[in-house]
């Protein structure tokens, strides 16, 4: 008898729980940013990309909503940026007279003198770099949300969100690169790769708000911002800590359930 009654109350509670949920899809676009120091002649555009993902609205009571969703997102940004005073590390590889215990020259059986490779590490200094160069982050992201319903059509949400970056480019070129350690070198341009600065992991806020067009239908807009540093500390591409910033815009479609 007890298990009847148990199964019964699980069963009510299960009806009124899908009676007060909604679950849907939506897709949009991202654009999106960085936060962080900038440096004089830093220039940027922010980055255009899609997202698309599920989401779920439980009612908590009165009008608000439970709001967990998991989503693909692209976001990014193209820069032109400008570095000073940043040591360089690299190895010069030359050839040098061998010598025996006692720093004699050696000469081979036929009178030459052998040689042998030898390795210098240099520090240059550098004078001047600037960058032209673009930054992609792909991210499985997963927002979960509070959202307060203030009337039949307009709600506003404000939760946390998580997102795990399983691809991401960092890469450009620089141009104007002048190298010096007792003199200056010009050494002009070259082509860089920073791709595995940017962290697997990242984690923020989200925040927006949802307006509801039809039955069916809800326009949406949401602020997603990085709380942690989205590079790695000591590379070269990111001198300072940066965050993610971007702002998605979605059209989302209510498959089950009804709107309060």
């Amino acid at each position: 008898m007890k298990r009847f009654l148990l199964l019964i109350t699980i069963t009510i509670a299960s009806i009124q729980l899908q009676a007060q949920s909604q679950y849907g899809i939506f897709a949009g676009v991202n654009i999106g940013a960085l936060v962080g120091p900038i440096n004089e002649g830093d220039k940027g555009a922010p980055g255009i990309g899609p997202n698309v993902g599920v989401y779920g609205n439980y009612k908590l009571g009165n009008n608000f909503f439970f709001q967990p969703s998991i989503m693909y997102s692209c976001t990014g940004l193209q820069f032109t940026a400008s570095r000073y005073d940043e040591i360089i590390e690299y190895e010069f590889v030359f050839q040098r007279a061998a010598t025996d215990s006692e720093g004699n020259i050696l000469f081979d059986e036929e009178g030459q003198i052998v040689l042998v490779d030898d390795v210098e590490i240099l520090n240059p200094y550098v004078k001047q770099a600037k960058a032209n160069g673009k930054l992609k982050t792909h991210y499985i992201e997963a927002p979960i949300s509070i959202l307060w319903q203030i009337s039949k059509r307009v709600g506003f949400n404000i939760g946390a969100r998580v997102a795990y970056k399983f691809q991401g480019t960092l890469n450009g070129t620089a141009y104007d690169v002048i190298l010096g350690e007792t003199t200056i070198n010009d050494v002009g341009s070259y082509d860089f790769d920073e791709s595995d600065a940017i962290k697997k992991w990242d984690w923020g806020l989200v925040f927006g708000t949802q307006v509801r067009i039809s039955p069916k239908f809800a326009a949406r807009v949401q602020f997603h911002s990085g709380l942690t540093p989205m590079n790695k500390e000591g590379s070269s591409a990111f001198p300072d800590n940066y965050y993610n910033l971007y702002m998605s815009t979605s059209l989302a479609y209510n498959i089950f359930g009804k709107y309060y």
